[in-house]
């Protein structure tokens, strides 16, 4: 599970759309235990020319599912995790789609 955390300890989050300015960026990085390095730059709101900081909500979008694809990726090298087996084994219970029993 540890190289799981560490897929999950970066995440970088665009909250301006593209123009002729760069979009302000949210980094942080941190462990189970502590964040480790926060960083911003950028402006959150153009028209007053605020500037972005820690504390500004930001969307976090689908980079989420490429870290959990990784994550799946490290544990099938690891022999953790088979691809071709039946999701509930790892669950614990039934997963089955509804029109699609089998």
């Amino acid at each position: 599970m540890r190289s799981l955390a560490f897929l999950f300890a970066t995440a970088t989050v665009a909250v301006a759309p593209l123009s002729a300015e760069p979009p302000a960026e949210a980094r942080i990085t941190f462990t189970a235990k502590r964040v480790t390095q926060a960083k911003v730059t950028g402006i959150a709101d153009r028209s007053s020319r605020r500037v972005l900081t820690i504390d500004d909500p930001v969307r976090v979008a689908s980079i989420s599912k490429l870290y959990v694809a990784l994550g799946a990726l490290r544990l099938v090298e690891e022999g953790k995790l088979d691809l071709d087996r039946d999701v509930s084994d790892y669950l614990g219970w039934r997963l089955r789609h509804p029109a699609f029993p089998e």
